[in-house]
């Protein structure tokens, strides 16, 4: 009895760790992607929160697998701008390297 109770702990704390280890691994690939989409648009990042229940114009077309960010940055010029980050794809998630921006002016703007 003991063994089957040890054996059931192990699977337990087994499979607890995978998942933390999984929740680690997406949320260090969105952090990526926005890291990676900043340098190729020439941004500095100076601040970014990862966004859940705001996530501006992204609100109705985001799915689970994907990571939406607000970010304040600077551009080469020195100009800086507000706006929502969104990294994945719809269907494939994280697993994709596409990003879109949408910018708080423009949206402000739209609305």
């Amino acid at each position: 009895m003991r063994m089957d109770l040890l054996g059931f702990y192990l699977v337990l704390t087994g499979v607890a760790v995978f998942m933390v280890r999984q929740i680690i691994l997406f949320f260090s690939r969105g952090r990526s992607l926005l890291n990676r989409w900043a340098q190729e648009k020439g941004f500095q990042i100076l601040h970014s929160e990862l966004r859940f229940a705001d996530m501006g114009p992204f609100r109705w077309f985001t799915s689970k697998q994907q990571l939406v960010y607000f970010v304040q940055v600077r551009d080469r010029e020195g100009s800086e701008r507000f706006g929502w980050v969104r990294c994945g794809s719809f269907w494939r998630g994280l697993t994709s390297d596409q990003t879109e921006v949408k910018w708080k002016d423009e949206y402000d703007d739209a609305a």
